[in-house]
């Protein structure tokens, strides 16, 4: 990704008229919002100082800590991620941040797209559980009933989250649906965290037993693995086998791919061929490397951006040089909508560079695809492009 001459040379204006107090507003605004996006071009910083460099560092974490005080998964750095400074930092904590640049313009023209409103909401905590005896327990932020116990596993509910708590001898099979619209957070009984992201579902033991733990996954989640000595094992989507003992890693199944991603401790991916695991198949992940089974094979990428996959964990949509047609199936996923194009202008494999909150309404997600030419409708439970 690259930011042409005039982009550079009215930053750099910016920041200098702001370390000496003369920005407008809207310049301060800008830099504030903007800054981590322009820190990405290697170049693009030089020509100011260090100290300049430095003190504009200060002065926006201290403007965007000072906005929001939202939670957010710490990354640790370590030798093998390439972490910016506050490229991180932004994009996980500005839940004031609303702005999508088009990668395809060659001029800072935006043209903002009109939206007929029929507007929906975000995702919240929503989830359907099914337990051992086929019992369906629908649950949500609200939700205040009891859940019976799986055998001597004691199930409780708070804030939109569930914990299993206890030990037992007998595996009693359950299994969390996230629908779209949805999200949720559970505590398994060994004291293992998963954040299950929209249209995703879990099965999973209310107790482990045996020498290993085992837990199969469709669609995406964040893993917080908690070591007890025995094996921690995630079948993602029937196609591969993620291996690890104690290790922070996440998981995406969305499409025909899997992707793991590791951020702490070292895992094992295992591809499943015919049936089988292909263990000479294997391959082993380093904190910041991402390994992706498609077509019964492993590769490793060792360059992966551990924001952009970390985003929705920390209730941001974030896409760097994505396309349209993906951004919108997270949008579809997130906000329970069935995207339908019906322009004629092949827009789906243009690409975009977008940070937005996760917690806007969906008109307001779409104001912010700045597209020439392009309305979008929203009609009950359909996104028309058109």
């Amino acid at each position: 990704m690259s930011i042409n001459n005039n982009h550079k040379e009215s930053f750099k204006k910016i920041v200098q008229d702001y370390l000496q107090g003369g920005a407008t507003e809207p310049e301060v605004k800008f830099l504030e919002q903007y800054y981590s996006y322009f820190e990405k071009d290697e170049n693009f910083l030089d020509g100011l100082s260090d100290n300049e460099v430095l003190e504009i560092r200060e002065k926006i974490w201290q403007q965007i800590y000072a906005e929001t005080q939202a939670p957010v998964v710490v990354l640790k750095p370590s030798k093998k991620i390439r972490f910016k400074w506050v490229a991180a930092a932004a994009i996980l904590v500005m839940a004031v941040l609303v702005t999508v640049f088009n990668l395809d313009k060659k001029d800072n023209t935006t043209i903002a797209s009109s939206i007929i409103v029929n507007d929906k909401n975000p995702a919240s905590a929503s989830a359907q559980l099914v337990l051992a005896d086929g019992t369906v327990v629908n649950l949500d932020s609200n939700f205040n009933g009891d859940i019976p116990n799986q055998g001597n596993i004691k199930l409780s509910i708070k804030d939109g989250s569930i914990a299993y708590n206890g030990n037992d001898n007998i595996s009693l099979l359950n299994t969390i649906n996230i629908p779209k619209g949805g999200s949720y957070f559970i505590t398994l009984s060994d004291n293992t965290k998963v954040w299950l992201n929209a249209e995703s579902s879990l099965q999973y033991p209310a107790a482990f037993n045996g020498n290993e733990r085992r837990v199969l996954l469709t669609g995406e989640a964040y893993f917080e693995v908690a070591k007890n000595g025995k094996p921690f094992k995630v079948t993602a989507n029937g196609k591969g086998d993620v291996e690890v003992l104690g290790t922070h890693f996440n998981i995406n199944t969305y499409n025909n791919d899997i992707k793991t991603t590791l951020l702490e401790g070292s895992v094992k991916v295992i591809p499943i061929i015919s049936g089988k695991l292909s263990e000479q198949n294997a391959r082993l992940l380093r904190p910041g490397q991402q390994a992706v089974i498609l077509n019964n094979t492993v590769s490793v990428n060792r360059d992966v951006d551990i924001e952009e996959v970390m985003a929705w964990r920390n209730n941001m949509f974030y896409f760097d040089n994505e396309t349209l047609e993906n951004i919108l199936k997270e949008i579809s996923r997130w906000y329970d909508v069935e995207v339908v194009f019906t322009t004629s202008k092949n827009i789906k494999a243009k690409r975009y560079f977008m940070m937005i909150d996760r917690s806007k309404q969906l008109s307001e997600a779409l104001k912010s695809l700045q597209i020439e030419d392009v309305k979008f409708v929203i009609s009950g439970n359909k996104l028309m492009i058109e």
